[in-house]
This record gives C-alpha cells, sequence and structure tokens, in this order.
C-alpha cells in the first residue's frame, strides 16, 4: 500500500475528502496512491498538510529544493559561484525551469 493510501487513511479520509480538502482532484489523488508520480512539490505540500504528515512521509523523498541544497552543501565557493554564474546565463535566455 502507498505511503500516501496510509496516511489517508490513518486520518480517516476518502479519496474524494482528501482531494477537496487539499484543492486537487480525485483523479490526481488516485493516479499519486497508484504510482506515486505526476505531482509537484506544491501538491503533495498540500496534501502532507491535510494530513498532518511531511511531504518526506507521503512522498518518500525529501523536495527537490531539499535535496538540491543537500548537494550543494559539500561544494567549494568558487564552485558555487560558477553555479551561481551559470543560472544567471539561463534566466537571462528564459531557461529557468530546469
Amino acid at each position: 500500500m502507498s505511503a500516501l493510501r496510509e496516511a489517508r487513511k490513518r486520518v480517516g479520509l476518502t479519496q474524494v475528502q482528501l482531494a477537496q480538502q487539499s484543492n486537487v482532484s480525485q483523479a490526481c489523488v488516485s493516479q499519486l496512491e497508484s504510482s506515486g508520480r505526476g505531482a509537484t512539490e506544491e501538491t503533495w505540500h498540500r496534501l502532507a498538510g491535510v494530513l498532518g504528515c511531511s511531504y518526506e512521509d507521503i512522498a518518500g523523498e525529501p523536495p527537490v529544493k531539499t535535496r538540491l541544497i543537500r548537494n550543494l552543501s559539500g561544494l567549494s565557493v568558487s564552485q558555487l559561484e560558477a553555479l551561481n554564474a551559470v543560472a544567471v546565463q539561463m534566466q537571462r535566455r528564459g531557461e529557468d525551469n530546469c
């Protein structure tokens, strides 16, 4: 059973109730319970908020931003500066959806 389904059942909500309270579709809840894929971080956070648990509890891994911060923490200052320069160039070209 998926972690999302377990959390939903633990608080006694149906898929429809969770969907309504999270402002997502019931089809989205069903898909996430089946495959665990296809939702944005925002959707996972809304579901977790309604269920009273963490993102990691239902999604199985930390949000992308958290993982990115953890990975960046081992870089040197010069590496971070180089990465920032690339990000600035991408943003100028409109490629900020990586």
